[in-house]
């Protein structure tokens, strides 16, 4: 559970701290400001003074600390390490102006409040952009899982560009992809990484733009914008830029790299050699719109220049989470010429449509679509997509022998693999029956964590949760069946035998019988059992025994060839596997040498 409030990126105003923030809304600025009216007016008589081609204004921004906005750090032992890098960019021609916000569109702007998590943005932005850009998708990525779930120690006081853990890098849960903002929203603060999370986009690989450790030539990145999406790179910010409000930027910074954003085009007719059109994080209100114009080469702009190559193939579907048979509708989508589509259905079908509809039996499945072009292949893998249920909650059937303790299970057969349950139930019938204990132990539920949710024993109902998420063996259930609850009675010794005393699952006030997995919640299927009193020793099933009549039936039935057995087992009591000579001596020893209690066996 996260414990901090979760803050939307794209709507930062949200903030509730009014006492904080109000006069950020009212367009003052607050006491604590990096920027006062007075730095702004020095700026500006700065600007004239120096040329600058862009206006400095009050912002959103110019409330924090430049700690605040930035945290890209560069760690020490970077120029050594080893790192992926292309050398080979450059060579071709690319057009005098672009920009990926009129050839495609781009996702919204993004804010990253007064958390140093920049480098987490930058990272996210390329991967936003380039599903944006290659698969006609606006998806919103969470920045929080990097902050959170790293393992290098990054967070709001900084950190490197971590596409990594976009591709194996495993994060503290082990897993490793791009998690969505739904699934661990901004919070602006370190917080803490709450495992598991779902991971619905990798990228094929990244790479250094030349060596990763100097600003590439304008003709390499340029390259990379083209032939790869919106590139990630690292700028000198400054106190100019923070208090950027349009123009062409060309202040120049002579401090070091502290800030990572992304290139989204340039225009070569602007500025005095040209400009490059950069993506920030610092939310709609800074710059224009989200956006500055910056003059090549400044600031150091280009630092670290990296791309990605995502798939480039995109997957849409109508549903993917439903009761099985659930049918799918299934489109391929991509910016390139497909030459070819493969699909893999993830339950051993395929398909050569760019659409199509495919049945799912229950179960959770994985599906692919690879494309084949004049230029390479493009293949885009979705694990764990289509999640089809018909899961059940089993009571199972159980003799019981009057007056003693008994155990009923309650078994799932559940198709997907579970997060929680939750399991109301009920102990009916006209006949007294405690209930003692309920455990997960010796279940598919043992180790997890078993939560009582309700008590209502007067009326014979109790609800429990198990919470597979809260840790345990695992962070769910796997699929499969077998008992996942126990619960433990004892009946009075008057209970007639051959008397049938239910339980059930049931739903009660709030309580509701619930399966919960990934991308949802249902309700299972519901089987009562419960357990059907025995009269140990009553060999020849007349409710009457035990008594030498049943003594006798019983030596008849071993010895002498006599009739098949009523009830093997009221027969069975001395509790081993078969009907035998321990049998015998154990209901004479209960009748006339004050033996044991006799039990009846299954």
């Amino acid at each position: 559970m996260h414990l901090s409030i979760p803050v939307p990126k794209r709507l930062f105003s949200r903030i509730t701290m009014a006492a904080i923030l109000g006069a950020w809304f009212l367009g003052a600025v607050p006491v604590f400001a990096q920027l006062t009216s007075k730095d702004i007016d020095d700026l500006r008589a700065r600007g004239q003074k120096e040329g600058w081609t862009f206006t400095v204004t009050e912002n959103p921004a110019t409330a924090y600390t430049l700690d605040q906005l930035c945290g890209t750090k560069v760690p020490a032992d970077f120029a050594t390490s080893k790192r992926p890098m292309n050398t080979s960019l450059g060579s071709m021609t690319a057009p005098t102006a672009f920009d990926w916000r009129t050839t495609t569109g781009l996702p919204p702007i993004r804010n990253q409040g007064g958390c140093g998590s920049c480098w987490a943005f930058s990272t996210v932005g390329a991967l936003e952009c380039a599903i944006k850009v290659y698969e006609g998708q606006t998806v919103d990525l969470s920045e929080q899982w990097l902050v959170s779930c790293n393992r290098n120690g990054w967070g709001c006081d900084g950190g490197w560009l971590a596409f990594d853990y976009f591709m194996s890098r495993p994060d503290r849960c082990g897993g490793s992809g791009a998690v969505m903002e739904s699934s661990f929203p901004y919070l602006a603060s370190n917080g803490s990484c709450g495992c598991p999370y779902p991971h619905e986009y990798k990228i094929d690989r990244w790479s250094f733009i030349g060596d990763g450790n100097s600003v590439p030539s304008v003709a390499a990145m340029k390259q990379a914008i083209l032939q790869y999406g919106p590139i990630s790179v690292c700028v000198s910010a400054d106190a100019a830029m923070q208090g950027y409000g349009g123009g062409v930027f060309n202040s120049g910074s002579s401090e070091g790299i502290n800030h990572a954003v992304v290139l989204v085009g340039w225009d070569d007719a602007q500025g005095p050699s040209g400009v490059w059109i950069m993506r920030n994080s610092w939310g709609t209100r800074w710059g224009e719109g989200g956006y500055m114009r910056i003059a090549y080469n400044c600031s150091q702009i280009g630092f670290g220049a990296a791309y990605i190559e995502a798939s480039g193939v995109g997957i849409t579907a109508d549903q993917t989470f439903g009761p099985g048979p659930l049918a799918v509708n299934f489109a391929g989508t991509t910016t390139r010429v497909p030459n070819q589509w493969t699909w893999d259905m993830g339950d051993g079908t395929t398909s050569d449509q760019q659409s199509l509809a495919h049945t799912y039996q229950p179960g959770c499945y994985n599906v692919s679509l690879t494309i084949q072009t004049a230029t390479g292949t493009y293949v885009n893998s979705k694990p764990d997509f289509v999640w089809a249920y018909a899961d059940t909650l089993i009571v199972s059937n159980t003799i019981a022998n009057a007056g003693k303790t008994v155990r009923v299970d309650i078994s799932a057969h559940n198709y997907l693999p579970l997060s929680r349950i939750v399991i109301p139930f009920t102990w009916a019938g006209a006949y007294a029956l405690a209930l003692d204990s309920v455990r997960t132990a010796g279940t598919r539920s043992s180790g997890w964590p078993l939560n009582a949710l309700s008590d209502d024993s007067q009326n014979k109902r109790q609800s429990y949760e198990i919470n597979y998420a809260q840790g345990g063996p695992g962070w769910f259930l796997p699929a499969g069946e077998g008992p996942v609850l126990s619960l433990y009675f004892h009946s009075a010794k008057s209970i007639p035998g051959g008397t049938v005393l239910p339980v059930k699952v049931i739903s009660y006030g709030y309580q509701e019988p619930l399966f919960e997995v990934q991308p949802g919640r249902y309700t299972p299927g519901m089987i009562d059992g419960g357990m059907t009193i025995c009269l140990a020793g009553d060999v020849n099933d007349d409710n009457v025994g035990p008594d030498i009549s049943d003594l006798s039936e019983l030596v008849a039935y071993l010895y002498l060839q006599g009739p098949p057995l009523k009830s093997v087992a009221k027969a069975n009591v001395d509790g081993y596997p078969s009907v035998d000579i321990g049998d015998v001596s154990a209901l004479v020893s209960y009748l006339y040498l004050s033996g044991p209690e006799l039990n009846c066996s299954l």
